[in-house]
């Protein structure tokens, strides 16, 4: 958990489309694409203990457009007070897109157009029931959110434990 950037151009993302091609995240494709290209950078937060001067210092090693994620669609509280480095990201952004659905290839095609215009865009990964708190959040911040949601049900699905059968 923490903080992992990929500048632009940064052909390590060509590892991350190799694993992607047969895997459930193919979706994401579109968005390392750009980073191999060197279309834009990529930030990626997966830890919601990461300091804001930990993100300013990865948000640092960027240049141009670029897409900071905070991945947190994992069945872990999520809202933005979960997150120590909330107020870091939105300060940074331009633009923020609040993911609480399934991912779709479109929406990352999307990520990228947004990313390029915008040039500093926020991606936040979160479940749907933590959507709105995100969507208050970003627009408080007068980021103009666009919010994806499921068309119907939560996301992700319930986690179940038990016997299999």
């Amino acid at each position: 958990m923490g903080v992992l950037t990929l500048p632009a151009g940064d052909q390590r993302a060509a590892l991350g489309i190799g694993a992607l091609v047969h895997g459930e995240g193919a979706f994401m494709l579109p968005l390392l694409g750009a980073v191999q290209s060197a279309l834009l950078s990529l930030v990626i937060v997966s830890g919601r203990d990461t300091s804001p001067s930990a993100l300013k210092r990865a948000l640092e090693q960027v240049r141009g457009p670029a897409v900071l994620l905070l991945d947190g669609d994992d069945y872990q509280p999520g809202a933005p007070s979960d997150w120590r480095c909330t107020r870091a990201a939105l300060a940074w952004a331009r633009l923020a897109l609040v993911h609480g659905t399934a991912g779709a290839r479109a929406h990352y095609e999307t990520a990228v157009v947004a990313a390029v215009a915008k040039e500093r865009l926020l991606v936040v990964h979160c479940a749907s029931d933590e959507a709105l708190a995100w969507a208050e959040a970003t627009a408080a911040a007068h980021l103009c959110p666009l919010v994806l949601m499921p068309e119907r049900g939560p996301h992700p699905l319930p986690f179940h434990t038990g016997t299999v059968q």
